[in-house]
C-alpha cells in the first residue's frame, strides 16, 4: 500500500500547485480585463471575430450560389439588350 499512498501523495501535491498557478493566472487577467484597456482590447477582438467569420461566410455563399450569380447577370445583360434593340431581338 505504500506505493498508492505516495503516488495519492503526489498527484495532490500536483494538484495544488496548478491550483495556485491558476489561481494567480485569472487573478492577473480579471486586473487586465476589468481596465479600460482591456476593455477596448476585448471590444475590438469581438469587431475583428465577427467580421472575420462575416466575411467566411459570405466567401462560402459566393462560392455555392456562383452559378446562380451568374445565369442572373447574363439574364440582366440579355434584358438589357432586347430593351435597348426590341426589333433585332425579335428576329432571332
Amino acid at each position: 500500500m505504500g506505493l498508492f499512498s505516495s503516488i495519492k501523495k503526489v498527484v495532490k501535491k500536483v494538484v495544488k500547485s496548478v491550483k495556485k498557478v491558476f489561481k494567480k493566472v485569472l487573478k492577473f487577467v480579471g486586473k487586465i480585463a476589468s481596465s479600460k484597456w482591456g476593455k477596448a482590447l476585448m471590444i475590438a477582438s469581438a469587431v475583428f471575430t465577427g467580421g472575420m467569420a462575416l466575411s467566411a461566410g459570405f466567401q462560402g455563399f459566393t462560392q455555392s450560389a456562383g452559378g446562380f450569380l451568374t445565369k442572373f447577370v447574363a439574364g440582366a445583360k440579355e434584358f438589357v439588350g432586347a430593351l435597348a434593340n426590341p426589333m433585332g431581338q425579335a428576329k432571332k
